[in-house]
C-alpha cells in the first residue's frame, strides 16, 4: 500500500505540474502575441480560435487535449485497485490523473495561479475514459458550434456528456469513489465558467466563427502585419503616403514638361 500512496502523490503532482503547460501562450507568442491580451483573455481554445483563428485553435484545441490524455492513461495504468500496472475495471486513478491536469491548467503555480479553464484537457481525459461516448459528445458539440456559436455551451457538451455518462456508470456499479471523481471533473469546469453564465443570461456572451470572417483573428493579424512593417523601419501608414508622394512628384514633372513645350 506504500508503493500505491506514493505512486499517487507522484502522479498528482506531475499531472497538476503538466497542466501548468499552457499551449495558447507558448503558440501566440510564436505569433510574437500573447492571447492573454487580446479577446475575452482567456488562455485557452475557444480564446485561440476568435483570436488567432481555426487552424492555430485546433492545434491548442489536440495539444491540450493530449495534456489531459497522458495522466489519465498513466493513472489508469498505475492505481488500478489490485490491478496496478494494467488498464482494468477501476478507473479511479484515471480520474485522479485527470482532476489533477485540470486543476493545474486552471491553477498554474507558473502563471500566478491564472490559467483557461480546463476544458481541453478534460476532453482528452473523456476520450481516455469512454472514448465512444465522448466521440459523440465532441460530434455534437462542433455540430453546437457551427449553429448556435457559443463556445462555453459547446464545452459544456463536449465535456458534460461523457463525463456524466462516466459518473452515473461507476455509480450504478458500486464505484462510488470514481462516479464522485467524475463528476467533480465536470463541477470543476462549470464553476471556471461562472463569468460566461453571467454573460450567456444577460445576452452578451461572445460568438466563435470557425468559419467565414472572424473580426478578433483578423485584427490579430493585421497587428501582426503592422509589426512586421514596423520591424523594417517602415510605420504601416508611411507606404500609402509614400505612393501618394510619387504620384504628386510625376504629377508636378508632367506639369513641368507641358509648360516647356508651350511657344
Amino acid at each position: 500500500m506504500t508503493v500505491y500512496y506514493i505512486t499517487m502523490i507522484a502522479l498528482i503532482v506531475g499531472a497538476y505540474l503538466l497542466g501548468n503547460v499552457n499551449v495558447s501562450i507558448i503558440i501566440s507568442r510564436f505569433k510574437n502575441r500573447d492571447v492573454r491580451n487580446v479577446g475575452s483573455g482567456n488562455p485557452g481554445t475557444m480564446n485561440m480560435l476568435r483570436s488567432f483563428g481555426i487552424k492555430l485553435g485546433v492545434l491548442t484545441l489536440i495539444l491540450d487535449a493530449l495534456k489531459g490524455a497522458i495522466p489519465a492513461l498513466l493513472g489508469w495504468w498505475l492505481l488500478g485497485k489490485g490491478e496496478m500496472f494494467s488498464f482494468g475495471a477501476d478507473k479511479i486513478g484515471l480520474f485522479i490523473g485527470g482532476i489533477s491536469v485540470v486543476l493545474g491548467h486552471i491553477f498554474p503555480v507558473f502563471y500566478k495561479f491564472k490559467g483557461g479553464k480546463g476544458v481541453a484537457a478534460s476532453i482528452g481525459v473523456c476520450f481516455v475514459a469512454a472514448p465512444i461516448v465522448a466521440l459523440i459528445a465532441f460530434a455534437v458539440g462542433v455540430l453546437f458550434i457551427l449553429t448556435v456559436k457559443i463556445g462555453s455551451l459547446t464545452s459544456f457538451i463536449m465535456t458534460g456528456i461523457p463525463l456524466i455518462y462516466c459518473s452515473v456508470t461507476a455509480f450504478s456499479s458500486g464505484r462510488i469513489i470514481e462516479g464522485v471523481l467524475a463528476a467533480l471533473i465536470y463541477l470543476i469546469i462549470l464553476i471556471a465558467h461562472h463569468s460566461n453564465f453571467v454573460r450567456i443570461f444577460k445576452g452578451e456572451e461572445k460568438q466563435v466563427i470557425l468559419f467565414g470572417r472572424n473580426k478578433s483573428a483578423n485584427a490579430v493579424q493585421k497587428k501582426d502585419s503592422e509589426s512586421s512593417l514596423m520591424q523594417e523601419g517602415e510605420a504601416p501608414g508611411n507606404v500609402t503616403e509614400q505612393n501618394a508622394h510619387s504620384v504628386g512628384s510625376e504629377k508636378n514633372e508632367g506639369d513641368a514638361g507641358e509648360k516647356k513645350d508651350l511657344p
